[in-house]
């Protein structure tokens, strides 16, 4: 399960690690620095007895350069209701799992990756961001006036997205300040009915608690591009095509490397595959079209119907074009 290929001729593979949700972190599980937090984990391990791999669980409490108790307390005391936090905490404190990697991505689970991806390598040491739309001239103002209180600086970058594309020590710099923020904006920011969602879309897009996690990055990387510390690129012509894009430009040249479902009822949407809106019928009548609305909708589909056996028979007789 946690095999790392030694060279670039072993085939590739998956790994796997367990990781503590925030929302679970109570005292029974924090207690003697995470002690039985994954003790069923290891007894199915013990169970496989073919299963020799070394057993990875997240966070590694003896790792002072990801762990942090203190914070992870404050994590679960301030933003353990808060959807987005893991997707965050899990770059800090599991960068130890991967930091051997020359690049990650992190990017949200409604995208498909599209086959350039696997031959694109970011140029100039580049930490490549996807576009977002949060901005407005309100909460740009807000954003920059909170930056002065945090003690950080501003480059006066906006509208970032949750896509992220870099190497691992850049991402890990940007999960731990983005964190910080997190908390900062969540404690001192947003009033309690605000943050228990009472207000609802009332106030989107000024100031929104939904997208905190996007406040705290924006936060994150102007202070770690004003200081020097990383380059970013945010790249909109490179990650984050919309689904519902009927133009064939992006597929056929291969300069998007991945593709993004935003809140739309438009084709292709996620809320009407979710809901089972598409069938079989729709795989023919999108077999020859480029667009990338037409490769959405045909992986959805395809990856729906195929069985895991096909899908296993499909990835290991498909090769990609040298």
């Amino acid at each position: 399960v946690n095999h790392i290929r030694q060279d670039k001729e072993e085939p590739s593979v998956c790994r796997l690690f367990l990781y503590v949700p925030v929302q679970f972190r109570t005292k029974n599980i924090t207690n003697n620095n995470f002690q039985h937090a994954f003790d069923d984990a290891k007894n199915v391990m013990k169970s496989y007895k073919d299963m020799n791999d070394s057993f990875i669980g997240v966070p590694l409490v003896t790792d002072t350069e990801t762990f942090d108790t203190k914070r992870s307390e404050s994590l679960y005391e301030n933003l353990r209701s808060y959807g987005y936090t893991d997707s965050i905490n899990v770059i800090y404190e599991g960068y130890w799992t991967f930091k051997m990697y020359d690049f990650i991505l992190r990017t949200d689970i409604d995208v498909f990756i599209y086959r350039h991806f696997a031959t694109y390598i970011p140029s100039n040491c580049t930490f490549i961001i996807g576009p977002g739309k949060y901005a407005t001239n309100f909460n740009k103002r807000k954003l920059r006036r909170i930056a002065n209180d945090m003690g950080f600086a501003h480059a006066n970058i906006s509208d970032m997205g949750s896509t992220w594309y870099g190497s691992p020590y850049d991402a890990y710099l940007v999960a731990n300040q983005t964190l910080h923020s997190m908390l900062w904006l969540a404690q001192y920011e947003f009033a309690m009915p605000e943050r228990e969602y009472k207000l609802g879309m009332l106030m989107w897009p000024q100031w929104h608690y939904g997208v905190l996690l996007l406040y705290g990055q924006h936060l994150a990387l102007n202070h770690l591009v004003a200081i020097n510390q990383i380059r970013i690129l945010i790249g909109q012509h490179l990650l984050d095509q919309s689904t519902t894009d009927n133009t064939v430009e992006y597929i056929t040249q291969g300069t998007r490397l991945n593709l993004h479902c935003w809140h739309t009822d438009e084709r292709f949407s996620k809320f009407a595959f979710k809901d089972g809106e598409y069938n079989r019928t729709e795989l023919k009548q999108y077999k020859d079209d480029k667009s990338a609305q037409a490769y959405a909708m045909r992986m959805a589909l395809e990856s729906k119907y195929m069985t895991l056996e096909e899908m296993a028979a499909y990835g290991r007789n498909k090769s990609l074009p040298s």
